[in-house]
């Protein structure tokens, strides 16, 4: 697997912790943290493959 196709399945995983964000009802604090912490973790990989493979020092 070439790194575009890696960003591209993180695409795909944002998109599915998003859409299952929007389905939690907002008294679900626990399930919401959850999702945000993924979401976070999600978006830090992906930060690190972008500036390691398309912006290197």
């Amino acid at each position: 697997m070439n790194v575009l196709e890696v960003l591209h399945d993180d695409h795909a995983v944002v998109e599915r912790l998003f859409s299952q964000l929007l389905r939690i009802p907002s008294s679900d604090k626990a399930g919401r943290e959850r999702l945000f912490h993924e979401l976070k973790d999600a978006f830090i990989k992906h930060a690190h493959a972008e500036e390691k493979v398309f912006y290197p020092p």
